[in-house]
């Protein structure tokens, strides 16, 4: 293992340990309970293809508006839409 790995490894040990004394470390569940612990995102859940409609518009409109960048927006809006 080279200098640069060996000095990451401890800088993100070092790093790790101090934020694990902020959210509770080794007992911090992998995976949270939405419903619990912050129910205000499910209305995205809710809402879901009401955004979708309305993201969709506005990247139509923009790429309508600068056709220069049309290629771009196309994927912006593509790879949003693949993440919801």
């Amino acid at each position: 293992m080279d200098a640069t790995r060996t000095s990451v490894k401890i800088t993100s040990a070092i790093l790790n340990g101090f934020y694990d004394l902020f959210i509770d470390g080794k007992n911090r569940p992998v995976f949270f309970d939405i419903d619990k612990t912050y129910p205000e995102l499910l209305i995205r859940d809710q809402h879901f293809e009401t955004i979708k409609h309305e993201l969709s518009g506005l990247m139509q409109k923009n790429i309508a508006r600068n056709k220069s960048f049309q290629n771009l927006y196309v994927l912006d809006l593509k790879m949003i839409l693949m993440m919801m």
